[in-house]
């Protein structure tokens, strides 16, 4: 289904391609920082994104976002996109609801954190005729 887009997608300031084994080397360090480690999930049919902490604020993630969400409703022609998150992660929900997804689901202790403690969470999710209308 991936190959339906033409890779790499460019936005003003992004370049955005499917993840690669040889991404591990340069992405693997700032994976293992506390503070994203902390905010990590893993991601099966869904969006997911993770930014090293020293890009962080500067709008990168909510313009990568974008640009993933447009090619989820325009080229692979999705109806549904969702995206989860910890329920402590704020930057992350505040994300979700800046490029217009609607918070649909709060769960209670479902996530095992790798500290041991059960975290709660937030499911988002935006349909395509939503996105078009928006």
């Amino acid at each position: 289904m991936l190959a339906k887009v033409a890779w790499p997608v460019h936005t003003e300031r992004l370049s955005i391609r499917p993840a690669r084994s040889d991404d591990a080397d340069a992405t693997w360090p700032f994976l293992r920082l506390d503070a994203v480690a902390e905010r990590a999930r893993g991601v099966l049919a869904e969006l997911g994104w993770v930014l090293h902490p020293d890009y962080a604020g500067h709008g990168y993630a909510t313009e990568a976002v974008h640009a993933l969400i447009r090619i989820c409703f325009e080229d692979l022609r999705l109806r549904r996109v969702t995206a989860n998150c910890f329920a402590d992660n704020v930057s992350s929900w505040r994300l979700m609801e800046r490029v217009g997804m609607r918070r649909e689901l709060a769960t209670v202790r479902d996530a095992l954190h790798r500290s041991g403690r059960w975290l709660d969470g937030f499911g988002y999710a935006l349909l395509a005729d939503e996105w078009r209308n928006a």
